[in-house]
């Protein structure tokens, strides 16, 4: 009964992230054409970065959960949930901080964008590590 239990908790989530992330991918969509496809649409990039930041700490939970992985430094799933939350998780700091920033002078604008291309790298090294483990 656990096992099923389990398991229907398992495609809960599946059907629920797809759903959720469906809906606010298509919100965003639809404001950032609203506003201009020219203009970055800082709120509802941050909002959509908040839902994988949850995504990401639950897939976390259940890595530590089920532990199948005796050590994590070997999972790829770890090392990709671990890239997506640092990613995301800057990223939803940066953008609540835009306007602010927009308004200063050139070097916070530098400061910025250093920091984004600083996680962007960050992140693509960290999915290259996780695509270069295997699942112990």
């Amino acid at each position: 009964q656990q096992i099923v239990m389990a398991n229907l908790y398992k495609l809960a989530i599946q059907k629920y992230f797809v759903l959720y992330t469906a809906i606010a991918a298509i919100v965003f969509t639809i404001r950032t054409i609203d506003k201009s496809v020219f203009l970055l649409n800082v709120f509802d990039a941050g909002l959509l970065h908040l839902i994988y930041i949850i995504y990401s700490f639950a897939a976390l939970y259940i890595i530590l959960k089920e532990q199948k992985v005796l050590q994590l430094e070997t999972s790829e799933c770890f090392w990709a949930n671990v890239a997506f939350l640092l990613y995301f998780a800057g990223n939803f700091m940066l953008f609540l901080f835009y306007d602010l920033v927009k308004e200063q002078k050139e070097v916070a604008n530098y400061l910025w964008a250093i920091i984004h291309l600083t996680l962007n790298v960050l992140y693509r090294i960290l999915l290259a590590v996780a695509l270069t483990r295997k699942n112990a």
